[in-house]
């Protein structure tokens, strides 16, 4: 069956129509300009609902995230990798990691390199090359518990996915975070992350927390979409539609809607000599 779109896109949306229609109808955007100075920058709201927002989902489950001691608001996925990036300098990853940390920092594979003390280790759940757990992280986390490595979770694609169960207790895991662009709109960009132990006085998160130096009218908007839509909306909206599709192109549904796993006939869609990841976002929602 020949369908035409490009699977090899990275993302999904720029933004959700019923997030669009949401905050046009109830006037978001005019109510947040208009917020009085001290509820502009009182953000513990925000921090509030995003954790409500991740326990409450019905289809993937978070456990040990009351095990992190410390919380701040962000810009999204980005800055935290960005912050962890500056920390850290032996940086390893699994191979089909995201690619920006290719680009933006030098790194190594593990499967290559194996961990050692000194590293730190970076891991996306799901896992940006397959949309779903890498069949190694749990393993890894271990090793990074006995080597004391500091490990980052990126879950930036939590919103899109479902059927699965994340695991953060690991005393290895230091830093996890999530972001709104990727279910909402990356025009209102934000996110949260949740770290154990930092006490780094130099973390621009931090900074930028204790100097009220951050995106308020960003987390306002956000606050509101996380209080009005689920993680779990574009799972059930999506979920038989991804199913009915990767049916149809002869490939594996991921637990990301937006995610086919495909065989021989997708090997141009490779990444790392991993899997062949298959982006089938254009054919939820053609625009």
């Amino acid at each position: 069956m020949t369908i035409s779109f490009n699977p090899k896109r990275r993302g999904l949306w720029n933004a959700r129509p019923e997030v669009v229609n949401f905050l046009k109808e109830n006037k978001v955007l005019d109510n947040v300009l208009n917020l009085p100075k001290k509820e502009m920058l009182n953000h513990s709201s925000f921090i509030d609902t995003f954790k409500s927002y991740i326990l409450n989902s019905k289809f993937t489950k978070v456990k040990g995230l009351d095990t992190f001691n410390e919380v701040v608001p962000c810009l999204g996925l980005t800055e935290i990798l960005n912050e962890f990036y500056y920390q850290h300098k032996n940086i390893k990853v699994l191979k089909g990691e995201y690619p920006y940390t290719r680009t933006r920092t030098k790194c190594e594979f593990v499967e290559d390199s194996p961990l050692q003390k000194g590293d730190a280790f970076l891991v996306s759940i799901p896992f940006s090359a397959s949309g779903t757990i890498h069949p190694k992280t749990y393993q890894l986390f271990k090793i990074c518990e006995d080597l004391d490595i500091p490990v980052l979770v990126d879950c930036a694609w939590f919103g899109t996915c479902g059927d699965m169960n994340i695991d953060l207790r690991s005393s290895a895991i230091k830093q996890v975070g999530f972001s709104t662009s990727k279910a909402y709109s990356k025009f209102y960009r934000a996110g949260i992350r949740f770290s154990r132990d930092l006490k780094n006085d130099s973390d621009s998160l931090f900074i930028h927390d204790r100097t009220q130096w951050l995106h308020y009218f960003n987390l306002k908007i956000n606050e509101q979409l996380l209080k009005n839509h689920s993680a779990d909306f574009l799972f059930e909206k999506y979920r038989d539609k991804q199913l009915k599709i990767c049916k149809e192109l002869n490939i594996i549904p991921s637990n990301c809607i937006h995610i086919g796993l495909g065989g021989e006939e997708y090997k141009h869609c490779n990444r790392d000599n991993t899997y062949n990841r298959v982006n089938i976002i254009e054919l939820l929602e053609p625009r």
